[in-house]
């Protein structure tokens, strides 16, 4: 397996042992994990892109519910990371297309927003 492969299972199996928690009982950081995809990517010799998503509307923004919570868990946001037009992210069983990936994990379509590679390269 490759080192993203590697992390994306440990984070996918982190995300069922409770509700976006690590092993510790730690809330994760989307954007900790949007970034290290992005760096492992990068390593590849891919060139990651890294979204922030929210839902906003006439200016106020609605929480964002995962599918695979059910409705247990919100989020005021989200952050995933890209490459050759797949989302790579551990509430996915596998990549998906960029294109349905807001659909497929919080079941409709969502504008995502390009963060700065001098932002994400920053977070650790």
């Amino acid at each position: 397996m490759s080192e993203l492969s590697d992390y994306l299972e440990q984070k996918r199996s982190e995300l069922h042992v409770g509700d976006y928690v690590d092993a510790n009982g730690e809330r994760l950081s989307c954007w900790k994990v949007a970034a290290t995809i992005a760096r492992a990517l990068k390593a590849e010799g891919k060139t990651p892109v890294v979204y922030e998503i929210s839902d906003t509307l006439a200016g106020r923004t609605y929480p964002l519910y995962p599918v695979m919570y059910e409705g247990r868990v919100g989020f005021a946001g989200h952050v995933v990371c890209s490459a050759e037009g797949l989302a790579y992210d551990p509430l996915l069983e596998q990549p998906e297309l960029l294109e349905t990936y807001s659909l497929v994990v919080f079941g409709r379509s969502l504008e995502l927003r390009e963060v700065p590679e001098d932002v994400w390269q920053t977070i650790r």
